[in-house]
């Protein structure tokens, strides 16, 4: 309300001010030039207040006048803009979700009172170890919790990220459990049997599998849910940003879920996160040799990333299954291929504040979770891009 109260001030100081010179400007989430106008000079800002409440980059508090970006006019920015993925250009958007804009009394006395940023990033990852670090609450405001029945916390078996307004991503084979299938989707939570004015259910409208996934094959493993309604996104619940390259700019990646905190240990209550690091595809194929969820030519690097630790006790384990340790002499991983969690392999954004990037999903995994040079295996998401793009913002 003050928020509406603020803007509806600035179209009444824009009808005494008189703006004779336009001010050039940079919007700050876009980087794009400017011009400082009142907001109802500005169409394409008015238009997204009015429809998302996003507070634009202001200019001058005094006048209430914002930075409304300028018409793209040249061919190499027309190129540039165009080309952008759907995805990209949503990352930027979702992004603005970590910042709070909140009124604040103007420290010069008798002026109306100024917007001012506040920035609630919670990225806080170091080195760490299974069961050694516990998230922080809107750390990984993606992180959703799959469940197959309503009202038992220890039968959401399967983890997932946001990726829009209505779809989350996930594994294949968390569409479909022993307890049926997924119904359910928590986000906002960071304990799984406890929920907070901030943790949110919804209900799994439709499960969209990969066209190519089989539960006898280990590849294709990524499904899209379809949740029943638009999710609010606030500081503690914002879409994850989907990959621009498929090439893995970085050594280590972050897994982050509610899987086991180590071998033979119990499910995780908290949400825990982990660093890990890429394996070579040789050494990936040498221990996953006689996986029989495998064909012939063992792990596919275009499909598929291969991460662990290979100097300390990390990996994710089985995730939010709920479900008894497997022998631990057993290194049959078809009978863990179930247990895993779908939830995000993921690095940070460098072109955009406080965001990940979600490059793989928890796929499957050895009985030896947790310990020194086993590898998990992850599903390469930028492999399926053109695909989730096409369902997700089928008209963009």
């Amino acid at each position: 309300m003050k928020r509406s109260l603020s803007f509806l001030l600035g179209v009444f100081i824009s009808s005494i001010v008189d703006l004779t010179k336009a001010t050039p400007c940079t919007v700050e989430d876009t980087k794009l030039s400017g011009e400082c106008k009142f907001m109802t000079d500005c169409p394409v800002l008015f238009a997204e207040y009015q429809k998302y409440r996003k507070m634009p980059t202001i200019c001058d508090p005094r006048y209430r006048t914002v930075c409304c970006p300028l018409e793209i006019t040249t061919t190499t920015t027309t190129t540039t803009q165009s080309t952008k993925r759907i995805s990209e250009r949503k990352c930027h958007e979702y992004g603005q979700h970590i910042f709070e804009t909140k009124l604040v009394p103007n420290p010069v006395f008798g002026e109306l009172p100024v917007e001012k940023r506040i920035n609630h990033c919670a990225h806080n990852v170091v080195e760490l170890i299974v069961g050694g670090e516990e998230a922080r609450e809107g750390e990984f405001p993606h992180m959703a919790l799959i469940g197959y029945s309503e009202g038992k916390p220890d039968d959401y078996q399967c983890g997932g990220s946001l990726i829009s307004e209505e779809f989350i991503l996930s594994a294949a084979h968390c569409s479909s459990t022993s307890k049926g299938v997924a119904k359910f989707a928590k986000l906002g939570n960071i304990k799984r049997y406890q929920n907070t004015s901030n943790s949110w259910t919804y209900i799994i409208e439709k499960r969209i599998l990969n066209p190519n996934y089989s539960s006898r094959v280990a590849e294709d493993d990524i499904v899209l849910f379809k949740l029943n309604e638009v999710v609010k996104l606030n500081r503690f619940v914002i879409p994850i940003c989907l990959p621009t390259t498929d090439v893995l700019t970085t050594r280590k990646a972050i897994a982050s879920g509610w899987g086991r905190e180590g071998f033979a240990s119990d499910v995780s209550e908290v949400l825990m996160k982990v660093i890990i690091e890429y394996f070579s595809q040789e050494t990936c194929n040498r221990i996953y040799s006689d996986d029989s969820k495998l064909t012939q030519n063992g792990i596919n690097f275009d499909k598929m990333i291969c991460a662990g630790s290979t100097n300390k006790t990390g990996d994710t384990c089985d995730g939010d299954s709920g479900k008894k340790p497997i022998n631990k002499f057993s290194m049959n991983l078809t009978q863990t291929y179930s247990n895993v969690s779908g939830g995000p392999l993921q690095i940070f954004r460098d072109d955009v504040e406080c965001m990940y990037t979600i490059v793989g999903i928890t796929s499957f995994g050895s009985v030896y979770c947790g310990l020194i040079g086993i590898p998990a295996i992850y599903t390469k998401v930028f492999y399926y891009l053109d695909w989730i793009e096409s369902i997700v913002w089928p008209s963009q």
